[in-house]
């Protein structure tokens, strides 16, 4: 599941505080008179080392959100997913474009999964994967279960910060398979779950604007080894982005994310392992 999200990057809308996981979350619940309504967020990054080659590609992730708010505290949501890659360089190879199916599920939105003290607030998305993306198809997938989870207390000054986990396994019925993706095929191993800690500090500039900065871990777990996966990989992961309200339904966010494998030695927002990063929210 590339970047599913990897996706810290991943699914995640940093705007001002109507927005997603990191205030994420709250970005897919509809806020007016009607029960449905509808949400798109958008994820596009793009290599480091392949931008300043002149040619590198843009990789997006696109999801559209159905949502059903059943009250005041829960709302469904059907989200199909899918995924770009524009022609060019991607990690470091020329690719020509590629759309597909990517990690789409269906979403029950806890608005107050806990009540905390200290006035923290809390958060919660309950996901059930549908095996729609190519490589968990070939993996044999039967589906999967995840769930998000946001605690986050305001500070005086503009300030807050906040702990953000998510976390997916899948059910597969392969341990490997042939991905086709690429110039030549090769055996891949299925990746069977993943787990992400952040933690982030946010600066309000006002309602509209504002700087969130983020570090945590990554943990990838495989059904296999290969040349290029062990059964268990660990990362050390960054983010800084600046969040622009344009209203109280649209929202957009750029900055830069990094994701460093635990087994190398760390350096912030070196080329090899970081990428530009845009995103955007808009709820109707």
């Amino acid at each position: 599941m590339r970047k599913l999200l990897s996706l810290a990057l991943l699914l995640v809308p940093y705007a001002a505080s109507a927005n997603a996981d990191a205030p994420a979350i709250s970005a897919w619940v509809p806020t007016g008179p009607s029960k449905i309504s509808v949400s798109y967020f958008g994820y596009y990054s793009s290599e480091v080392n392949d931008f300043n080659t002149g040619n590198g590609s843009v990789y997006m992730y696109n999801l559209l959100a159905l949502n059903y708010k059943l009250n005041q505290r829960f709302t469904v949501s059907v989200r199909p997913t899918f995924t770009y890659d524009s022609e060019g360089i991607r990690y470091g190879y020329e690719m020509p474009a590629k759309t597909e199916m990517a990690d789409s599920h269906i979403a029950l939105i806890d608005k107050t999964p806990l009540s905390l003290p200290f006035e923290i607030k809390t958060k919660a998305i309950y996901k059930l994967f549908v095996p729609t993306a190519p490589d968990q198809i070939e993996a044999g997938t039967y589906g999967g279960v995840g769930a998000d989870f946001e605690a986050a207390r305001d500070l005086p000054m503009g300030f807050s910060v906040g702990y953000y986990g998510r976390g997916w396994a899948l059910a597969q019925k392969n341990s490997t398979y042939i991905s086709n993706q690429g110039s030549t095929p090769k055996l891949k191993v299925t990746q069977s779950g993943q787990i992400e800690h952040w933690l982030r500090a946010t600066k309000y500039f006002g309602d509209r604007l504002n700087i969130s900065q983020g570090i945590g871990v990554k943990d990838e777990f495989y059904n296999a080894n290969n040349d290029e996966n062990q059964r268990h990989e660990a990362f050390q992961l960054l983010e800084t982005n600046l969040n622009f309200s344009v209203n109280d339904n649209i929202d957009f966010s750029i900055g830069v994310a990094q994701s460093t494998p635990s087994s190398q030695s760390f350096q912030v927002y070196n080329n090899d392992d970081t990428s530009y990063v845009f995103m955007t929210s808009v709820r109707m």
